[in-house]
């Protein structure tokens, strides 16, 4: 199910579903501008959504180029990396960059990218898949270590209570050091 592109740049077509792709050739000298809602389906289970994705795009072509700008709005249920505890985290993001064919490998056996470059992505010359991009702009946003809030004190590793919610006992106990055995050992003097 593809929505029509709008007829205006300040008017918006609302797409719900699994996926949106816009055919290269179909868009206009003056670009098409869509306004896509997505559920979880595009992070394919990789974690909750709590409010649908919304994503507001707008996308040119150039001759062998498709410029793709927009912004991104999501609330996520993650895990913390520390106490383990989902917690509520929230993406707005905005998005700028050029998709083009592919480099035939003949023509650049090796490719070195300089910072301009890495706004540049890649796409098959035929559609452009805005499930794909949004998708790919929440995952290159996420944390790669979430944590529920900075201050975390994550998991005593000894019994594994919360320690944002309870105190245990077990720091006092575990501040020997497992090398304190080799304090007892004499080494022979070889002067």
């Amino acid at each position: 199910m593809v929505s029509e592109p709008s007829e205006s740049l300040w008017q918006f077509k609302i797409f719900k579903g699994p996926g949106l792709k816009i055919k290269v050739h179909d868009i206009p000298q003056e670009g098409l501008t869509y306004h896509v809602e997505y559920g979880g389906e595009i992070l394919q289970d990789i974690t909750q959504v709590q409010e649908p994705i919304a994503v507001n795009i707008k996308i040119e072509r150039a001759r062998r180029t498709v410029r793709v700008k927009g912004d991104i709005k999501a609330r996520l249920l993650l895990n913390c990396s520390r106490c383990l505890e989902d917690f509520a985290w929230s993406l707005a993001d905005e998005f700028d960059f050029l998709l083009m064919l592919p480099p035939s490998e003949k023509s650049y056996p090796e490719i070195e990218l300089s910072p301009e470059d890495m706004d540049i992505s890649f796409f098959d010359g035929e559609t452009v898949d805005v499930a794909q991009i949004a998708a790919e702009q929440i995952f290159l946003q996420m944390p790669i270590k979430p944590l529920c809030h900075e201050e975390c004190k994550g998991l005593c590793p000894h019994c594994g209570v919360n320690l944002n919610l309870v105190s245990c006992d077990c720091r006092a106990e575990a501040t020997s050091s497992p090398f304190e055995a080799l304090r007892d050992i004499k080494l022979k003097d070889r002067s």
